[in-house]
């Protein structure tokens, strides 16, 4: 292969062999100096001067930062997708997002339950102990109501004065323990309540078979096997003239009468929280009972070892 070429000194034209390209030697016209260009590079006859395309350091350059910037880029969604996947709540990775009806049970944070919350570490307290949760009343000798489990509380309640005051030896409303009936005791009252309830307790324990306690039955921690977290001890109902010291409870039916039925008012009955009703669970934490919540799940909620599970 011939490269044709031109000197740049005296202008003749000659076709030098292609293996001399790149080295120069003297001009065969004048004896100049000449460098044999490449083929195709610029000297050659008829040949254009390149036009100034990329060095091969900038092509290898531009490819690394390319390849970075995806890197970079998929990195960053891959973190991104992991940190989403590791905030979401135990048991939520993998379900659709689906539009969800409202809970049937929320953690409430009025002050009414800080109420509940002060009994609920109370009967624990007790159960240390005594070794048992208190009754939801002492019987006398012929088995009627006598005292009630928020007597025996008063001490846990930091009431002790007041629990030093009553007279065990006669009932609750006694000569001596009328004097003491109208002296209001914060922890069982709930703060939204009317000026005209501060004697009278808003919150009762659900008796009956099945419940923490049959009337003047204790329960032991062992007895509750469906777990204290999944089990209901007291309940918010303000309004029933009920007074702090008197032996009278709730049983489950009678709490389960209390919430709306479909097409009825949306406020349970004597509620002061419109749409709930403030709960104790056994383990101490104050929950609140939507409304609308079915009768079969409060009634599930209410036993002690009936098996079944508090929901989500």
């Amino acid at each position: 292969m011939a490269i044709p070429f031109v000197c740049p000194h005296c202008g003749l034209k000659t076709d030098v062999d292609a293996r001399y390209a790149g080295q120069s030697g003297p001009c065969a016209g004048c004896g100049q100096t000449v460098v044999i260009p490449w083929p195709g590079v610029a000297g050659g006859p008829g040949r254009p001067a390149p036009s100034g395309g990329l060095s091969p350091v900038a092509i290898v350059v531009i490819v690394v930062v390319v390849l970075l910037l995806v890197l970079l880029v998929c990195g960053g969604l891959l973190f991104g997708t992991l940190f989403w996947r590791l905030s979401m709540p135990s048991g939520q990775m993998g379900r659709p997002v689906t539009p969800q009806a409202a809970p049937a049970v929320v953690r409430p944070s009025d002050p009414c339950s800080n109420n509940l919350r002060q009994i609920g570490l109370a009967l624990q307290n007790y159960h240390d102990r005594y070794k048992c949760f208190p009754p939801a009343y002492v019987a006398d000798e012929k088995g009627k109501p006598k005292h009630s489990w928020r007597v025996l509380l008063l001490p846990f309640v930091d009431e002790q004065a007041l629990y030093a005051q009553y007279n065990f030896k006669e009932p609750f409303d006694g000569p001596a323990n009328r004097r003491l009936a109208q002296r209001p005791v914060s922890a069982y009252q709930c703060p939204e309540s009317a000026a005209a309830d501060t004697a009278n307790a808003s919150y009762v324990m659900l008796v009956g078979p099945g419940t923490l306690s049959d009337g003047p039955k204790s329960t032991k921690l062992s007895d509750v096997r469906d777990g204290t977290s999944n089990t209901i001890a007291i309940v918010e109902i303000p309004g029933t003239g009920v007074n702090w010291m008197e032996p009278k409870d709730m049983t489950l039916d009678e709490f389960v009468a209390t919430f709306p039925r479909p097409g009825g008012p949306v406020q349970a009955k004597g509620s002061n929280h419109p749409g709930f009703i403030n709960v104790l669970i056994l383990d101490g934490s104050a929950r609140s009972l939507s409304t609308s919540t079915p009768a079969a799940t409060i009634r599930a909620m209410a036993t002690i070892a009936g098996g079944e599970a508090m929901p989500p």
